[in-house]
């Protein structure tokens, strides 16, 4: 789902259709769309990951694509017009990554704020990251996303 979100975010002739729109709530019967939401409102992996891709790409920011070390990631940052900077990583592979992203573009320096999704954590503050000369540097777990949000950068 969140890769979903990227691929619609870049530049282009990229686009959401038919077979990427999702429902909120389950219809019920075993076998056809699943949703969001479970029939008495619990949440499913899949509403996460809505609100994580959320949290990176709402509201029309200007996307940034920077280079990482491995094809079997995705990764874009986002700078909205308050200057706050967004870097999100999809790792839809069993083996875990090490992302080296490049983001100076973006920002030169700052901390930010690590959320990740994953088996264990659902869209859940799990530390903190340090930019290096607008380098970031950090571990994706297999089949799991990592969102850096960057605050009010200068």
């Amino acid at each position: 789902m969140i890769k979903n979100l990227i691929r619609g975010s870049q530049p282009g002739d990229n686009y959401i259709y038919g077979s990427h729109i999702f429902c909120l709530y389950n219809w019920g019967k075993l076998g056809l769309a699943e949703g969001l939401l479970l029939s008495g409102g619990k949440r499913r992996a899949g509403y996460y990951a809505l609100r994580m891709g959320i949290r990176a790409l709402q509201g029309g920011k200007s996307t940034f694509f920077p280079i990482a070390n491995s094809p079997n990631l995705m990764v874009v940052a986002t700078k909205d017009a308050s200057n706050n900077v967004a870097l999100l990583a999809v790792n839809s592979q069993p083996n875990s990554y090490i992302v080296n992203a490049d983001i100076s573009a973006l920002i030169k320096a700052g901390s930010g704020t690590v959320r990740e999704l994953s088996s264990r954590a659902m869209d859940e503050v799990v530390g903190k990251l340090t930019l290096n000369g607008g380098n970031a540097t950090f571990a994706v777990a297999g089949n799991s996303a990592i969102l850096v949000k960057f605050d009010r950068t200068n």
